[in-house]
């Protein structure tokens, strides 16, 4: 089952990136946008990470009010990874005009523990909006919205490397398990002069 985020405030950044993606051989529209300002409690930042207990281990509470263990260092906290096939709804204004991108990618991860153990989550939306869509998206960047988002599944990364090898395999041997020439001869080199 996907992490669901339900309605929320949250704020669209103001940077809007439109962009042309491949889908095979076809061109298609996307852009690109940051959702900002969203905030988890325990249960949903220990969803989205798949790990029920990284609540406990980013939050002091042994005082009156939990408070960020990690105090000292950097944040934000980047996600390794991005989610596919995922849904974000904005809705916009007092009329709540909707928008849903469904199919999106969510990239660029980054969650702030916060004092009173709310963690707060930016997050970068990859999406194929129609026309009509990306200017709405365009007429509101920099605004507040409110959202919700169903994070799909974590998007497995392809790789293109090549195939790990057996242990006890060693690369500098060849076929027949003899080291190769450090002469700049060549097997066959070699066999011709053994011949």
């Amino acid at each position: 089952m996907s992490t669901s985020l339900t309605k929320r405030p949250g704020k669209l950044a103001g940077k809007l990136n439109p962009r042309v993606e491949f889908h095979g051989e076809d061109e298609v529209g996307a852009c690109d946008f940051t959702i900002l300002n969203l905030v988890l409690d325990r249960d949903e930042l220990n969803d989205l990470a798949k790990d029920p207990t990284l609540w406990d281990r980013l939050y002091d509470s042994s005082g009156p009010m939990p408070e960020p263990a990690l105090r000292k260092f950097d944040m934000p906290l980047q996600f390794v990874g991005k989610f596919e096939a995922a849904t974000v709804t904005i809705r916009i204004g007092d009329d709540d005009e909707k928008l849903v991108l469904g199919k999106s990618k969510l990239a660029k991860i980054q969650l702030w523990p916060k004092s009173g153990g709310m963690t707060e989550l930016a997050l970068q939306v990859q999406c194929n909006p129609d026309a009509a869509e990306l200017s709405t998206l365009y007429m509101h960047m920099n605004n507040d919205v409110m959202v919700s988002i169903r994070f799909g599944r974590e998007a497995v990364k392809s790789t293109k490397d090549q195939p790990e090898l057996p242990l006890g395999h060693d690369a500098s041997l060849d076929s027949n398990g003899a080291a190769p020439p450090t002469d700049g001869t060549s097997e066959d080199d070699q066999a011709q002069a053994a011949a």
